[in-house]
């Protein structure tokens, strides 16, 4: 399975969105389609920063065609398979080693989070991405996670200030039909009371690192969305 190539297993899926398929060949390529869905992401070895755009197999695609097999119908150790796989991609983009206060090097660096959250939306199309920000909320108040998790967190409202504030949808996947409702999630997420509160402590913790004054501008943000309710 491992020898089958990216660019096969791009064409598998393309083709396989467009066209019937029959389950068991699909369960038959889905652990390397997944792998190396995550590999584009640089959740496994060998990552190279990339846009979206050049992922093989593309996240949206992939995910979506994930969500039309029905997988949430298939038997309990094969549901938890696909779940367990989702989260960790999930966790793994939060957690990356580029992503700690330590190294920081300014936003542009970090893993824009609201674009694989719209192609895991793909992968549900319900409400169970809420999830996903309960694992980001956990890993941010844990001690041993908090430093990515921050990171990443800030990086996210640096880098999409402009959208946050002009009401724009954050993902920038290629299904715009299908962003809104990560969109909403997300923007819950960041406009939850507690998270302004942390942001204003962890900002003391870090006051003498470089970090601090991207800490303190993604307060002053959200304690400005707050005012102008941008993030309903």
């Amino acid at each position: 399975m491992r020898q089958i190539t990216a660019q096969w297993i791009d064409s598998y899926v393309v083709e396989s969105a467009m066209f019937y398929v029959r389950l068991d060949d699909y369960k038959h390529f889905l652990p390397r389609i997944l792998e190396l869905t995550a590999q584009g992401h640089g959740c496994l070895p060998g990552y190279t920063v990339s846009s979206l755009a050049l992922c093989k197999p593309d996240p949206d695609v992939a995910f979506e065609q994930l969500a039309d097999s029905g997988w949430r119908a298939w038997p309990e150790k094969e549901r938890e398979a696909v779940q367990a796989f989702l989260e960790s991609f999930w966790r793994t983009l939060i957690l990356d080693k580029i992503c700690c206060p330590g190294d920081w090097e300014g936003p542009k660096h970090f893993h824009d989070l609201s674009v694989p959250l719209g192609s895991i939306w793909r992968a549900h199309q319900d409400d169970g991405i809420a999830r996903y920000m309960d694992m980001w909320r956990d890993m941010l108040l844990a001690k041993e996670t908090r430093d990515a998790a921050l990171a990443t967190l800030v990086a996210l409202i640096g880098n999409r200030q402009v959208d946050l504030m002009q009401y724009s949808t954050l993902s920038c996947g290629r299904r715009s039909d299908m962003e809104p409702e990560s969109d909403k999630v997300l923007r819950r997420f960041l406009g939850e009371p507690w998270l302004a509160t942390k942001l204003e402590r962890w900002f003391f913790e870090y006051e003498h690192e470089p970090f601090a004054s991207w800490v303190s501008a993604s307060l002053s943000f959200l304690e400005w969305a707050a005012n102008k309710d941008t993030l309903k």
